[in-house]
């Protein structure tokens, strides 16, 4: 059952990237990353629960990447939600380096519609983010699927995450040509890191963790 929803979360996202690959193949302006990123809010919405799940990301063949981050789920673990307004329930965090002369992370709010405003930065980080040197994404060029479950940083108890990852191709489909990979984490309770089947994750629901997001 896990296994079937992780695919519906990040197969969902997946065919929202690969229908609007146009956009997602050429973020270099600020309307891009502005029409990218309500394009993967749109898609969080659709198949997350609700704003306290999970968040789910993207990183793209050029170093580009986006993620829907839910500050509910996150507490105090995230920096740009520390820096968000009380109440914040929405940030979507970009590493774009084609758009700026950086691949820091850079925060921004966003509306209920999925728009931000890619003009007005919340917060940016000091360090810099490549999603293609991530563990995640090389997992997800390989073929995808979970990958090995982690503990969790901060949370009590014996509670893993696992990271589910999803390639998505463009072109023509006799020579497809890598896009990027689609993101989602989840929560498993009662296992333990050196494994988890889909009996421990029966009651999973996504989670971001270490190994996935922006604070990995």
């Amino acid at each position: 059952r896990t296994n079937s929803n992780a695919a519906r979360v990040a197969g969902g996202a997946a065919g929202t990237v690969s229908s609007q690959q146009t956009t997602f193949s050429s973020v270099t302006t600020l309307s891009n990353l502005e029409v990218a990123s309500k394009a993967l809010y749109m898609a969080y919405v659709d198949r997350r629960a609700s704003v306290r799940s999970p968040s789910m990301g993207v990183g793209l063949y050029d170093g580009t990447y986006i993620e829907v981050i839910s500050c509910p789920d996150y507490g105090k673990s995230d920096p740009g939600c520390n820096a968000a307004p009380a109440g914040t329930t929405i940030l979507i965090c970009v590493a774009a380096p084609q758009v700026f002369d950086h691949n820091s992370l850079v925060y921004y709010l966003v509306n209920s519609q999925g728009i931000i405003n890619a003009s007005n930065v919340l917060y940016e980080s000091l360090g810099s983010y490549d999603p293609r040197v991530r563990p995640w994404y090389k997992e997800g060029v390989s073929g995808g699927g979970f990958g090995a479950p982690y503990k969790l940083a901060g949370v009590i108890g014996n509670v893993f995450g696992q990271t589910y990852t999803q390639p998505v191709y463009m072109g023509n489909p006799l020579t497809p040509v890598l896009l990027g990979v689609v993101w989602a984490d989840f929560k498993s309770v009662g296992t333990t890191a050196t494994g988890c089947t889909d009996a421990c994750e029966t009651n999973s629901y996504g989670v971001r963790g270490g190994r996935a997001g922006a604070s990995a």
